[in-house]
């Protein structure tokens, strides 16, 4: 349950562990120094001011976990769900500080620009809105896909990577701009929808989630036409690389190799198959990533699916299900649809290896013992 309704969780960063995470960490100050090309002096500055904001975040985590086992302690003794109200207000409340210690640092760290430096702190609040906003955990996938992130995994030329970098230079404003819309839309709906959760108003609460999940899927949109800009310059093989990183990003639980993708790599790279082992598992390889490409395909066409016709009522925990969450048939069965394409490659890949050989391969996922180890290793020979 995250602040007071599990459907609520879903608009945006909420709950106390939030707090553990810095709105700012050292990666990203290391990297607004690369931007902006950090004196020695200037990176030394940034660095204290760095140090100086954890320990206050430090003190402040200290303060909500504090807070937050008060309130558990008082609903384990009263039972009663308004606690749960009040804790939102309060967690609110400690948001708000924190984005203000945030914004309190970066502010410093401005102090110390030149002044043709601070001629690009537009940019740098851009790039930290990416950084920070920017992720996996929202309604819709492929919206936390940030195409600069992965046009750095290919290689380009000199004269492409120019081209590139014009098309990422307007993707910048517009993601900027839709991401501004897609946060306003994720915290209005926490905090209003808290409220309301608690009001018993769910057509409003439902209004609500339906206009940050738009939000989210014009993020997502711009995401997907910039990439689509981008794979017009770059050539057939760059931009087939930069499709599956896009695909990676966008559904990480459908693109993580598989267990047959690592067993394949580990055979290829086998010094004792015979010529006619290795034309066998030449064409067994190239015919298993074509069926592996469609079984992903489909999974995600089915995520994306039901990730459109979600609505708060479908989370809300049911009596006989766990989560508050029911898998959409088309999802399970593509799912167990691919789980056996895998299998059935694994074993197949093991018999055109001699005994020996098949020792060499990866340990199978939950294969040390207890139960059926199809049963344990079902996400495992999917996810890796």
């Amino acid at each position: 349950l995250v602040l007071g309704g599990p459907a609520l969780g879903q608009f945006g960063r909420g709950g106390s562990r939030e707090f553990s995470r810095p709105g700012v960490t050292t990666e990203e100050v290391e990297r607004i120094g690369e931007m902006l090309g950090f004196s020695e002096d200037q990176a030394l500055v940034a660095e204290q001011l760095h140090a100086a904001y954890m320990s206050e975040l430090e003190l402040l985590g200290a303060e909500v976990q504090s807070v937050s086992e008060s309130a558990r302690d008082e609903f384990r003794e009263s039972r009663n769900p308004e606690v749960w109200r009040d804790f939102g207000d309060v967690m609110q409340k400690f948001q708000q500080r924190k984005d203000a210690m945030t914004e309190s640092l970066l502010s410093d760290v401005r102090l110390v620009l030149t002044p043709t430096q601070d001629e690009r702190w537009d940019e740098v609040e851009r790039f930290h809105r990416r950084y920070s906003t920017l992720d996996d955990n929202g309604l819709i996938s492929g919206e936390g896909v940030d195409l600069f992130e992965a046009v750095k995994t290919i290689e380009l030329d000199e004269e492409t990577r120019a081209g590139v970098q014009t098309t990422l230079a307007q993707y910048e404003i517009e993601l900027d701009r839709a991401l501004i819309e897609r946060n306003k839309a994720y915290e209005e709906g926490l905090n209003r929808g808290r409220a309301l959760f608690f009001g018993g108003d769910p057509d409003e609460i439902e209004k609500l989630f339906e206009e940050a999940k738009q939000a989210a899927i014009k993020l997502r949109d711009v995401n997907r036409r910039y990439a689509r800009q981008v794979m017009t310059t770059l050539d057939t093989e760059s931009a087939s690389v930069l499709q599956r990183e896009i695909d990676r990003r966008s559904f990480p639980r459908v693109y993580r190799d598989s267990y047959a993708e690592r067993a394949f790599e580990t055979v290829d790279e086998m010094g004792d198959l015979t010529p006619e082992q290795r034309e066998r598992v030449a064409s067994m390889e190239s015919t298993f990533r074509r069926e592996l490409d469609a079984a992903n395909k489909r999974m995600a066409e089915a995520i994306e699916q039901g990730e459109l016709e979600r609505t708060v009522e479908s989370m809300m925990p049911r009596r006989g299900r766990r989560g508050g969450r029911e898998e959409a048939g088309e999802l399970t069965e593509a799912r167990e649809a691919k789980r056996e394409l895998v299998e059935r490659w694994v074993e197949r890949l093991r018999d055109a290896l001699t005994e020996e050989q098949r020792a060499r391969l990866p340990e199978r996922p939950g294969s040390g013992g207890g139960g059926d180890w199809r049963d344990r290793a079902d996400r495992g020979l999917i996810d890796g």
